[in-house]
């Protein structure tokens, strides 16, 4: 856990905290729901060049994603559940990319460069109700759906995320998927590279994967 939350809330997006294995819902809530003060973020693909669409230069390396744990969305609900009879092998579930902006975003300047992190705890959001099979098992539903598969399953070790942690966006907010991406980007930003030997994926168990 301490990996990961060193990835997202220092190496993907920065908040700010002096001891990052600290940071948790609880604090996000008591900031108003926003993840505050944003003081910095992955600038890895900025550095080498590789940050612009391969098929269309207006479109730029520009919304930034974190991933969430189970226990963030425990955290999210209004009573912790016991989870000690629950399932604990560790459960992937990948997405692509961020895409649009729902109003989550934020601008921020970092070494130069302009970015939009996510101000709000992604996949989660705000506070959760409890929910389980058939609620949220459609389409359009991203962290509600999971909360429910978590929930029906019984699932205490799930991480959810995106592949690419960076949205390719033009300044009118359109996004492009995948396979616009370069190249080198996606060797620099991939899920596996950006996660390591050491963290959450070389005792994951099962992985589910989901595109557009």
């Amino acid at each position: 856990m301490t990996e990961l939350r060193k990835l997202n809330f220092e190496k993907l997006i920065s908040v700010g905290v002096p001891d990052i294995t600290t940071y948790t819902y609880d604090e996000y809530k008591k900031h108003g729901y926003e993840h505050t003060p944003i003081n910095g973020y992955c600038t890895s693909c900025e550095e080498k060049e590789c940050n612009i669409s391969k098929d269309d230069d207006s479109y730029k390396l520009t919304n930034i994603s974190h991933g969430a744990h189970s226990s963030d969305f425990f955290r999210a609900l209004k009573v912790m559940p016991n989870t000690s009879t629950w399932h604990h092998d560790p459960i992937l579930f990948v997405y692509e990319t961020p895409s649009l902006d729902y109003g989550i975003y934020k601008d921020v300047t970092h070494k130069g460069y302009k970015k939009r992190p996510s101000k709000d705890w992604y996949w989660i959001y705000k506070d959760q109700e409890d929910v389980a099979y058939s609620e949220c098992f459609r389409g359009g539903e991203y962290g509600r759906f999971i909360l429910s598969a978590i929930q029906t399953f019984k699932l205490a070790n799930v991480y959810m995320t995106n592949l690419v942690k960076c949205g390719l966006n033009n300044e009118k907010g359109k996004f492009k998927g995948l396979s616009s991406y370069r190249d080198e980007t996606n060797n620099n930003k991939l899920l596996f590279r950006v996660l390591g030997k050491r963290n959450f994926n070389t005792k994951t168990k099962s992985y589910f994967c989901y595109g557009y």
